[in-house]
């Protein structure tokens, strides 16, 4: 277990969140919850020789960041949803669905690379498949045909600017940097 002390920004975002959620159902803030708020509590089995203290922040919100893929893929693309329970049917809608995860993830590759490299901005895969989930009978159909996959890339690139685009969070560190950090 890892504890560090929160910063006066963190402590007071927490406070705050924590005091209109007991003033909706009633109730106070405990002193023993501020005290508790002050700290960063983070539990791990790796090593402190492996992994510094100051390090293992940094490799969390990296973890954070693997989890919103997943519950992208479990919200948007229903991976974790199967309509059988026979093996060889189940077998391949999970196949199927995997392969159109790897799809997108490509395509959404490609636009990413588009977007930071003309706009220096990142794409959110959330909205990526949000999008998608809209468009996919286009997307299927793009799929068989070559110039037709080069169109619609063509046209999300266009249209990612204004959709797909990953919003700054004030005080928090994008996926980019995160990785930037860690090597």
């Amino acid at each position: 277990m890892v504890l560090s002390l929160a910063n006066e920004e963190t402590y007071q975002k927490r406070l705050k969140k924590t005091t209109k959620q007991a003033r909706s159902t009633g109730h106070n803030v405990s002193e023993k919850f501020k005290i508790k708020a002050r700290l960063n509590i983070m539990v791990t089995n790796v090593p402190s020789e492996v992994l510094k203290t100051n390090e293992i922040r940094k490799v969390y919100a990296m973890r954070w960041q693997i989890e919103l893929i997943f519950k992208t893929w479990k919200s948007l693309v229903t991976i974790n949803e199967f309509n059988s329970k026979k093996i060889h049917r189940f077998e391949c809608q999970l196949y199927g669905k995997l392969i159109w995860v790897i799809l997108n993830l490509k395509i959404f590759n490609c636009l990413q690379e588009q977007m930071y490299g003309k706009y220096k901005i990142l794409c959110s895969i959330w909205k990526y498949f949000r999008l998608i989930q809209n468009i996919q009978n286009f997307l299927i159909k793009a799929v068989k045909n070559q110039n037709q996959l080069r169109l619609l890339i063509k046209k999300l690139i266009d249209y990612a600017p204004k959709a797909i685009y990953l919003e700054k969070k004030k005080g928090k560190l994008a996926l980019e940097h995160i990785i930037n950090l860690l090597t």
